[in-house]
């Protein structure tokens, strides 16, 4: 990371988005609102319905590219695996390795990427069963992602 990627005022944390993802962000919302009626902007299911329509162009644009990461029709994410308490903490998770969670998915490099990422961290928390489930890959739509 370069200095450009904070502000250069030390009270403010968050990263700064690049011109063009801002600028990006910034024309999609003003198109978002004018193709939606004024109505729908002003009720909380309108504006959650606009933000989520953004959520998902922002994403799209900012893996535009060359690295997208398209979420399979089907892959193996361990649903049938019987779960037992984790060693770490208790929760009651699956039991597999990150060599057997990436076999799993070794048509999709992005996913590979992603389990090898957070396998470590996964499986401490207790979380390998949504980490083989996809939950923390970087798919545009997460609708998939059930409210376990």
């Amino acid at each position: 990371l370069d200095n450009n990627w904070f502000y250069k005022d030390e009270t403010r944390r968050r990263r700064r988005l690049t011109d063009d993802s801002m600028r990006f962000d910034q024309l999609a919302y003003q198109q978002l609102v004018k193709k939606s009626c004024e109505d729908d902007v002003d009720t909380y299911q309108g504006r959650r319905k606009l933000v989520q329509t953004l959520a998902k162009m922002s994403c799209d644009f900012a893996n535009s590219g060359g690295y997208e990461c398209e979420r399979p029709a089907y892959f193996d994410d361990c649903s049938d695996m019987e779960r037992g308490p984790n060693i770490y903490n208790n929760k009651m998770d699956i039991n597999i390795t990150l060599n057997e969670l990436i076999e799993k998915v070794s048509d999709y490099p992005c996913m590979v990427e992603t389990r090898e990422m957070y396998y470590s961290w996964a499986k401490q928390v207790g979380n390998l069963k949504g980490l083989a489930r996809g939950d923390y890959d970087t798919f545009c739509d997460h609708g998939f992602i059930s409210k376990q």
